[in-house]
Parts: C-alpha cells; sequence; structure tokens
C-alpha cells in the first residue's frame, strides 16, 4: 500500500526505483528528509539482473562499482551513456550478445580497455525474461530493514527519519531514541 501511495504523491523515476524528491512547498519535508539519505542507500544495494529493462548499463553497480568508473575512458566514448541492460543486449536463441556502440573507432591504445571489459561482461548473466530485481546485502533474506540499515554506522538521526512516515510522525520507544545510548 505504502508504494502505491508515494507513488501517487511524489513519482517515481523512469526506470521505477525511486521516487522523486518533491517541489511543493507544503507537507513534503518527511519526505525530503528521508530522501537525503537515499545515496547512501543507493551505494549499499545491488542489482540482480534479469532482463534488464530497468538496470541502466554503465551506472548501476557491477560488483562494488558502477561500469562508467570502471572503464571511464569507454563511458566517455559511449554514444548512449543512459541506457538500460536490455538495450545493449540482443538475443540469437538462448545466446545473449553485448552490443556496446561508440561515438568513434578505438584507438590501439584504448582496446585494452575493451579487452578489460568483456570478462566483467562475460560473468554477468543477463535472462530473456523476469523483472529486474534490488538486492539489500545487509539481510541474510535480501530484503531491507532498519536494523540492517543501522549496522552500517549510518547516524542514527537519519535512522530516526526514515522510521518517519511522509504524513505524519511515528511514536518513537525510548529503545529507539537511545539507539546510540544518548537521549535525543
Amino acid at each position: 500500500m505504502w508504494k502505491n501511495v508515494i507513488k501517487a504523491k511524489y513519482a517515481i523515476d523512469e526506470l521505477g526505483w525511486w521516487s522523486k524528491k518533491s517541489s511543493n512547498s507544503h507537507g513534503v519535508g518527511y519526505w525530503n528528509s528521508i530522501l537525503t539519505s537515499l545515496k547512501h542507500f543507493k551505494s549499499l544495494v545491488h542489482f540482480e539482473v534479469k532482463n534488464g529493462s530497468r538496470v541502466l548499463f554503465w551506472h548501476d553497480v557491477c560488483g562494488d562499482r558502477p561500469l562508467k568508473t570502471l572503464f571511464s575512458d569507454l563511458f566517455r566514448m559511449a554514444r548512449l551513456k543512459y541506457v538500460t541492460v536490455q538495450e545493449v543486449v540482443s538475443w540469437n536463441g538462448d545466446i545473449s550478445h553485448w552490443n556496446l556502440t561508440f561515438v568513434r573507432n578505438l584507438n590501439d591504445w584504448e582496446e585494452d580497455s575493451i579487452c578489460n571489459l568483456l570478462p566483467v561482461l562475460a560473468g554477468k548473466e543477463v535472462l530473456s525474461q523476469g523483472k529486474d530485481e534490488i538486492v539489500w546485502p545487509l539481510n541474510s533474506k535480501g530484503s531491507f530493514s532498519v536494523k540492517s540499515f543501522y549496522s552500517t554506522h549510518f547516524d542514527a538521526w537519519m535512522v530516526m527519519i526514515l522510521l518517519l512516515s511522509p504524513f505524519g510522525s511515528l511514536k518513537l520507544s525510548q529503545k529507539c531514541v537511545s539507539l546510540r545510548g544518548q537521549p535525543p
């Protein structure tokens, strides 16, 4: 239910993972506070690519860093910088092929980067069907919990902000308030 409420009130990005920051001036303070921790949250999750329709090829995490960081020289030359995995994979029966396009032909010294990228891509399985998923690696079930988020040593006050609803505050128990043994 909450997902539908947030989608209706704040809208979501083009790929459907993250809500947008509200530009309204009234009644969005809690939500904008929650979104301040989104960058930290994104740095902790990884994607389980199925059909690749909701995962950006260059930007979403591949291991512990995005491909645009690991292969910055290739990213600068990429014709399409905001392309999904699905858009750069083609299928011949059950076999997938990577189709990367660049704004120019590669020079000799740039071919090493392609040679280093290919084994990384060979280790990534893309399925022709299925929905991409976000995996929370700090929980054995892969699902998010505030407790596991706090275990990243994130500021206790940010955890409390996460506990607040965008439509009103949640009453916090004394145990929750003193997560670090300090009163608010």
